[in-house]
Order: C-alpha cells, then sequence, then structure tokens
C-alpha cells in the first residue's frame, strides 16, 4: 500500500501552526487602520484585551484544515493539527487567566 504523501505529525503541525498565524496577519490587513503597524496592531489589541478573541478566531481555520486531512485519510497529520489547536487552546486560556 503507497504511503500518502504529507500524512505525518509534523507535516500536520507544521500546517496546524502556520494556518493561525496567516489568519492574524490577514485580520491585520483587514482590520488595522491603514496607517497601522503591525507592532501598534498588535499593542492595540493588547491594550484593548482582544488577544485572546483574536487568537481563538485565527484558530478556527485549522478546523478546515482538520476535516480535509480526515476526508483525504492523512490521520498521522491530523493529529499534529489537533496537538497545535490545543497548544493555541492553551495559549488562550494562559493569557486569559493568568496574565
Amino acid at each position: 500500500m503507497k504511503e500518502k504523501k504529507y500524512n505525518s505529525f509534523l507535516s500536520g503541525a507544521v500546517g496546524g501552526l502556520l494556518l493561525p498565524l496567516i489568519a492574524f496577519f490577514l485580520f491585520y490587513l483587514f482590520l488595522a487602520p491603514k496607517n497601522f503597524t503591525f507592532s501598534d496592531f498588535i499593542n492595540q489589541t493588547r491594550y484593548l484585551n482582544l488577544t485572546t478573541p483574536i487568537l481563538s478566531i485565527c484558530v478556527i481555520p485549522n478546523l478546515l484544515l482538520f476535516f480535509i486531512c480526515l476526508w483525504t485519510n492523512r490521520l498521522f497529520s491530523a493529529r499534529g493539527v489537533v496537538f497545535t489547536t490545543m497548544i493555541f487552546a492553551f495559549a488562550v486560556v494562559v493569557i486569559k487567566f493568568i496574565v
């Protein structure tokens, strides 16, 4: 039986890590005023306590990636996506309740 391409824990973890970062950057491109730099946007989200809601929304594309991995029978990649999603969830809990 032929091994599927990109069916590894590492490829799923990398995809699960990059997709929320891309979503966060798209948040910046579409929602920040044009005169804001990226660091201004990050500082403003921290000042307005919007870090955890934005981070939570940015993880939603991982759901699509997870289902694509399941539909194409790339179960090891799906494990990597779930792992990075849990890391993001842990980060949200830490930021929300501890920081």
